[in-house]
């Protein structure tokens, strides 16, 4: 749901577009007709095929709330935006959760199918994708094909019969950015999400992985020397969570791998030779945890993972890697899905290389923090307390505190106060060059030694 919400920044891109002048838009909404000229939502095409089949490269097709049983094929180079009031509206009404836009397959076959050579600057945005049934691809299907698959809800789509490939989205030696979906309860033999095969290098990106089911494999499979970069994403309760086969040089880096169930092999990420990069992950409560075949001449690399209580196993065929942790990621609520971090998880500040992470985390915000990626698909950010709250934490705890009093400097630390002078507390900041009497935000660890509580800084910026 969370995902649905991240339009912005696709508002402030079409806005630019828009101010240039060079894309028409096309208007579609169910009270119109695919008579008119579709020009105005007053003049408005009744149906998506209909705007679709007049659209040439750089125009845009708004289309308004409602439900359209239809299946689709994008031309190369445009742009489809739902998300608009059931009436139309301006750009800035866009609102993919309180406008549902759907696109119903009617299980008769592939939803939306992309135009071949088409690449980043053609856009699916804003819609729900349901209901599209086929061999291959049954919600979305991309072969030779690379656009920008942003902001929808892809559900209760199917692959089945021969290849069985993709329920929810299907690559075929595509590479498009498919970032800040919901892709849940789709079903497939392989990749009931996503399937991506035949030097297919997709980025897979922010996106919530939900429930999707199949036979084998896992929600996101990756084969015949596919590449995709795949992180920043919540994958929970699915049938597996990642798999690479077959020469796939997956980048698997800050997600979190939660409570997937597989028959076989790991049901948080599993490698068939293929030597990927597993990295800054939380994988915790699946049925078991990482697999990769011993006999396989290529291995995975890890660094900086979280890998927790997985049923069977934590590691199969292969051991932990530098910087891999076994502890508990301290989730706020594993119970109802809230997969932040607390602010007591080993998590926090535990990652590697910052290279290796998304530019911003789940919610959209910085991925980085203090210099150090936490690990999994959450950056952490304390909230703001009062000096008192914070002396009351418990070691461990990480806490932010903006505006005090600088009592006292010395070399390595210095003390903050409140102004009423009646709580103070000792900060831990090597190299700092704060003085007395300046004011400060401070963030950090809770910590204590020989009966003093301090704060183990990893952020100060002086006012």
């Amino acid at each position: 749901m969370r995902a649905l919400r991240h339009i912005a920044v696709a508002c402030l891109l079409v806005s630019a577009m828009l101010s240039a002048g060079h894309a028409a838009v096309l208007y579609v909404k169910k009270t119109g007709s695919d008579s008119w000229a579709g020009t105005s939502w007053q003049a408005a095409k009744k149906t998506v095929k209909a705007a679709l089949g007049i659209a040439t490269s750089g125009d845009q097709v708004w289309v308004a709330a409602g439900l359209y049983v239809e299946r689709i094929k994008l031309p190369a180079g445009v742009k489809l935006y739902g998300g608009f009031p059931a009436n139309g509206g301006a750009w800035e009404s866009r609102d993919g959760l309180a406008n549902e836009t759907t696109l119903d397959g009617n299980l008769t076959g592939v939803v939306v199918t992309v135009a071949d050579g088409a690449g980043r600057d053609t856009v699916v945005d804003g819609f729900t994708v349901k209901y599209g049934r086929s061999d291959a691809g049954g919600g979305v299907y991309l072969n030779n094909a690379s656009p920008t698959i942003i902001n929808n809800r892809i559900r209760q789509n199917s692959a089945s019969g021969y290849t069985a490939t993709g329920g929810g989205i299907c690559c075929d030696n595509s590479s498009p950015v498919i970032s800040g979906n919901v892709i849940e309860l789709n079903t497939a033999q392989s990749g009931p999400a996503i399937y991506c095969a035949n030097h297919s290098s997709p980025v897979i990106e922010r996106n919530t992985i939900a429930g999707n089911t199949g036979a084998s494999d896992a929600a996101i499979y990756c084969a015949d020397y596919s590449q995709p970069a795949i992180s920043g994403n919540i994958i929970m309760g699915n049938t597996g969570g990642v798999y690479c086969d077959w020469h796939s040089a997956a980048g698997v880096t800050s997600n979190t791998i939660v409570a997937n169930t597989s028959p076989s092999f790991g049901g948080g990420a599993t490698c068939i030779s293929s030597a990927p990069t597993i990295a800054n992950n939380v994988v915790a409560f699946n049925s078991s945890g990482m697999y990769c075949d011993p006999t396989d001449p290529v291995s995975p690399v890890l660094l900086n993972n979280c890998v927790w209580a997985n049923t069977a196993f934590d590691y199969s065929g292969l051991s932990a890697g530098p910087g891999d942790i076994s502890l508990d990621p301290a989730f706020v609520n594993r119970t109802s899905g809230d997969y932040h971090l607390t602010a007591h998880s080993p998590c926090i500040n535990a990652g590697g290389s910052p290279a290796l992470a998304s530019l911003v985390d789940m919610d959209g915000e910085a991925r980085v923090w203090a210099g150090v990626v936490d690990i999994g698909a959450d950056e952490f950010y304390p909230t703001s307390v009062a000096l008192d709250y914070a002396r009351s934490q418990p070691d461990g705890n990480w806490v932010g505190i903006e505006g005090v009093m600088v009592s006292a400097a010395f070399s390595g630390y210095f003390y903050i106060e409140t102004d009423d002078r009646l709580s103070g507390m000792r900060v831990n900041f090597v190299g700092h060059a704060v003085l007395e009497g300046r004011r400060v935000d401070v963030a950090g660890k809770i910590g204590s030694a020989s009966g003093e509580r301090f704060i183990e800084a990893a952020e100060v910026t002086v006012r």
